[in-house]
């Protein structure tokens, strides 16, 4: 990942926001990175010790795309078609093989 100037759309900056609010038991090398949200507002941090389902994980493009508002119907966008287009990105800028193979 890159350092983006905006901090707003910075994806290092978004990776240490969502660090720092996983239980601290769950940053292992062993831990799931996609874990279940903690909808108590009272909650210390905002996931739970739990992995995420694997419907919700399959789903989560096509929540994105709703809450976006991006008809993803004609493009039929799935996680597989955002990692093509990413690696595809990734290969036109000439990042080199070895780190796009750990996307």
């Amino acid at each position: 990942m890159w350092p983006c100037s905006d901090p707003k759309r910075d994806p290092i900056l978004a990776y240490k926001k969502f660090a720092v609010e996983r239980p601290p038991k769950t940053c292992t090398p062993e831990s799931p990175f996609y874990l279940g949200i903690d909808h108590n507002i009272n909650a210390k941090y905002w996931f739970t010790t739990q992995p995420m389902g694997k419907n919700t994980i399959n789903s989560l493009l096509k929540t994105m795309c709703q809450n976006a508002g991006i008809d993803d119907e004609e493009h039929r966008l799935t996680n597989h078609s955002a990692r093509k287009t990413m690696v595809k990105k990734l290969k036109e800028s000439h990042i080199p093989d070895t780190d796009i193979i750990q996307v």
